[in-house]
């Protein structure tokens, strides 16, 4: 008799342990994980004064991921490549994507590394965008190119909800390019999905190990360049001029 009622106790226990179906991989933050031109990161004031104050990374490492490690994050713009499967040969239906804002800050940018190097060609990826200054409102953008790294399956096409499913042998990639602009922000990128009628939710950042993406400079930033790890070549300050980085055309420096 207790066997007929223990299965459907399952899914419910499963959720409350914090046992997840989904397996959701971080493949990249803030750019992306192929060869990246433009992305910048910044570090906020109060943090870390210069780039020649953080610890060298190894020599291969890009200085932009060397940055986010030391606590800085993306400037106005940052890619988050996710790789999502389960962990079995079950089927997940992904059914919805949110920007949980953890804290929102106007602490001024104190310096922008801008350590991009050359482009390639692009690859179809699905794409959303997380507007955070819109208390992050998702939006879909559905197959684009990106530069971001092949992945083993094509971009899913279907709109997110029951038709859009992953499972152990059919993953996908999603780029979520995240959008600061007005404030600067710790987040983290929130997914539903349901496997076998229970709904769960896998969260990627959290409030102590979080997201952070930066919002416009002011008059008081300070611009470092340099494509080479730190140890090799320490990135140099130079002057903003009049070309705008990445994000800046559709948001404005103070």
């Amino acid at each position: 008799m207790l066997q007929r009622y223990i299965p459907a106790l399952l899914p419910p226990l499963d959720s409350a342990v914090g046992y997840q179906p989904l397996a959701a991989n971080k493949i990249a933050w803030p750019r992306l994980n192929r060869c990246d031109d433009s992305t910048v990161v910044a570090m906020s004031a109060g943090s870390i004064a210069s780039p020649a104050n953080i610890k060298h990374g190894d020599e291969m490492e890009d200085p932009r991921d060397t940055v986010i490690t030391a606590g800085g994050g993306s400037y106005l713009d940052g890619s988050l490549t996710v790789a999502l499967a389960t962990r079995d040969t079950t089927t997940a239906q992904i059914t919805g994507l949110r920007a949980k804002i953890f804290r929102t800050f106007d602490t001024p940018v104190a310096w922008i590394l801008n350590a991009g190097g050359g482009g390639c060609g692009g690859i179809d990826i699905r794409l959303f965008e997380a507007r955070l200054d819109e208390g992050g409102r998702i939006l879909d953008r559905g197959v684009q190119q990106s530069q971001e790294q092949p992945s083993a399956n094509p971009p899913k096409k279907q709109p997110l909800g029951t038709g859009f499913t992953v499972s152990g042998g059919d993953q996908t990639q999603l780029l979520v390019e995240a959008k600061s602009c007005k404030h600067s922000y710790t987040w983290g990128l929130e997914i539903d999905y349901i496997v076998a009628g229970q709904k769960y939710t896998y969260r990627l950042g959290t409030p102590e190990e979080p997201l952070i993406s930066l919002g416009r400079r002011d008059k008081s930033t300070k611009l470092y360049v340099g494509s080479d790890g730190f140890d090799q070549q320490p990135p140099t300050v130079k002057e903003f001029g009049s070309r705008n980085l990445q994000g800046e055309d559709s948001c404005q420096p103070a």
